[in-house]
C-alpha cells in the first residue's frame, strides 16, 4: 500500500528484534551479569517509520521472515 501510494506510512515495531533481544537480554544476565538501558532505561526495537523512502529495503527483510 506505501508503493502503491494508497498510505502514506506504517509504523514497524520490529517484533523479530523484539523477541530476539529478550532472550539475547536474558541469557547475557544469566551467564554474564550483564543488564541493558541500565536497568532503568528501555531498550528500544522501534518503532520505526516505514515510508517510501525505505519500503523496498524493509520489504526484502519481510519477505525473510526477519522484520
Amino acid at each position: 500500500a506505501i508503493k502503491d501510494g494508497d498510505i502514506e506510512f506504517a509504523v514497524d515495531q520490529q517484533p523479530y528484534l523484539q523477541g530476539y533481544l529478550s532472550i539475547d537480554s536474558l541469557w547475557l544476565y544469566k551467564n554474564n551479569g550483564n543488564y541493558m538501558g541500565g536497568g532503568e532505561q528501555p531498550v528500544l526495537t522501534g518503532p520505526a517509520f516505514v515510508d517510501k523512502s525505505n519500503v523496498e529495503k524493509v520489504a526484502a527483510f519481510a519477505a525473510k521472515g526477519t522484520r
